[in-house]
């Protein structure tokens, strides 16, 4: 409960930079898309002419700079996840330290101090794991697989059925 529940703001920032990088992630193809069609003297095809006045290096920075800020904000938020993992094992290690040295010696039973110990050492960091790797990689995973299907709609007008069909069966083969 400690583990999950306190320092809110963290895991609101920590899914929050992810959705942020799944955003920039997913607007480098529509500069992309903007600066081929571009060159090959189309216009702008995606967003009926909204960018047709800008000029075409403009697109090719900001495909760089979309690429950079989507992988600095899941950057950043793995980086948070685990500063918050060390945080919480530094608290869970003491509650456990001190329950340990509140346990009476009929309750610890015939078991060496050294198995105590090496419970200590791995249950720590284990129990931390959740916040530290379970959370950041989630949701930058799942935000992806939810709006990859609507940018690819949105950037190549293909039907928003057949894409979200697609992601569901490369779901159902990375799952099976």
């Amino acid at each position: 409960r400690t583990v999950l529940f306190s320092r809110f703001r963290m895991r609101a920032l920590i899914v929050l930079l992810s959705l942020f990088a799944a955003a920039f992630g997913l607007t480098s193809p529509l500069f992309q898309k903007l600066f081929i069609d571009r060159l090959m003297g189309l216009g702008d095809t995606v967003t009926g002419g909204f960018f047709d006045s800008v000029p075409i290096w403009v697109f090719i920075f900001a495909t760089f700079f979309s690429l950079l800020l989507g992988s600095a904000a899941s950057t950043l938020a793995i980086w948070i996840a685990a500063k918050e993992g060390i945080h919480f094992q530094a608290v869970v290690g003491e509650m456990l330290y001190a329950k340990m040295l509140r346990m009476r010696s009929d309750q610890i039973g015939n078991r060496p101090v050294g198995e105590i110990v090496a419970l200590y050492a791995t249950d720590v960091p284990g129990s931390t794991q959740i916040l530290e790797q379970s959370l950041p990689m989630t949701a930058n995973t799942v935000f992806p697989l939810i709006f990859a299907p609507i940018a690819v709609h949105f950037i190549a007008d293909v039907p928003l059925w057949a894409t979200f069909i697609i992601a569901g069966v490369v779901i159902l083969i990375n799952v099976v």
